[in-house]
């Protein structure tokens, strides 16, 4: 009985929130409507600083597919001319592969908790962007309120900014990596 009760009282409010937007808007409010994920995933602040990343990160990642490939020939080397080493070279070969699968490991983590923290780091600038980006939009066309999109279940597709905020995000200094090189090149 009680879940059943829950279950009524559930609806009722998704109901009412549901229909409040539509009321809203015909009050006077406006309200806008805006694709996060989109934002962050086209915005020309996150392709540079996934080209930065990528940069950035290159060299270790190379180093760590190194490390794999040293690792394989040593258990390759183990595995084939295991039977036919000296117990003292299959040891100091076998504690070899343990040393450098070790390493490997250690770099591999090293390599992930660094590219994490990289990355959530410009995630972080880019928010401080996009949320900038919508209030200028917000206060410069008089909003009263803005919906992230994967929040809601429906919306008037007039309502949808993300192409003003994408846009606004694009006319900042340094929105494109071809700015950035420009800038770096001049500066040589």
């Amino acid at each position: 009985m009680q879940t059943r009760q829950c279950i009524y009282t559930a609806s009722a409010i998704i109901l009412v929130l549901c229909f409040q937007p539509v009321g809203a808007q015909e009050s006077g409010y406006k309200i806008g409507v805006v694709d996060l994920i989109r934002v962050l995933e086209s915005s020309p602040q996150a392709e540079r600083a996934r080209i930065e990343i990528e940069k950035e990160f290159t060299p270790l990642e190379t180093e760590v597919a190194g490390l794999r490939r040293e690792l394989r020939k040593l258990e390759e080397k183990l595995s084939k001319e295991g039977a036919i080493m000296t117990e003292g070279e299959r040891r100091r070969t076998e504690r070899k592969v343990i040393g450098e699968r070790r390493n490997l490991e250690r770099k591999q983590d090293e390599y992930k908790q660094d590219l994490t923290y990289r990355k959530n780091e410009e995630l972080s600038k880019i928010q401080r962007l996009i949320i900038d980006a919508i209030q200028s939009i917000a206060r410069a066309k008089d909003y009263d309120l803005i919906l992230n999109r994967e929040t809601l279940p429906y919306f008037d597709p007039q309502t949808d900014i993300t192409e003003q905020v994408l846009k606004k995000l694009s006319e900042r200094p340094g929105a494109s990596a071809s700015e950035d090189n420009a800038a770096e090149s001049t500066t040589e």
